[in-house]
């Protein structure tokens, strides 16, 4: 499984693994040829990053359990694991939004994505006129 990340950005399959959390190839998630491939189904990188977490998200939806113990099921103990597929879901739609947006030019473009791989980027710059909604 070969697994390459450059943070400097060079290339859009590292954006990709930035935005879905993917950076360490000890923990890795997808390998390279996998990202290559849902980067030939959408070369787009947020709705690629889309795309890689619905694949993602898959593996969870067996998981995704509410358990209680105790008390009548009451739940002294309990667990619930539904929480992560709704925050793959935020992430997804979010992403797909932001491939959706007008083309704009980036003075300033700093990727920033959580621990939990939520988008927290900081973009700077000007809406392209020719592209924007308001025209």
């Amino acid at each position: 499984m070969a697994f390459t990340y450059n943070d400097s950005l060079s290339g859009d399959r590292d954006k990709v693994r930035l935005l879905i959390g993917d950076v360490t190839s000890a923990t890795a998630i997808f390998n390279d040829a996998e990202l290559d491939g849902i980067l030939g189904l959408d070369s787009n990188v947020f709705r690629a990053a889309a795309i890689a977490l619905r694949a993602r998200a898959a593996t969870f939806i067996e998981k995704a359990i509410q358990f209680r113990v105790g008390a009548d099921a009451g739940g002294q103990f309990s667990v619930d694991r539904r929480g992560i597929i709704k925050e793959f879901e935020r992430m997804i739609l979010s992403y797909e939004a932001r491939a959706q947006t007008p083309s704009e030019s980036f003075d300033r473009f700093d990727f920033n994505v959580d621990i939990f791989g939520r988008d927290a980027s900081h973009y700077q710059g000007k809406t392209d006129p020719e592209l924007s909604w308001e025209n």
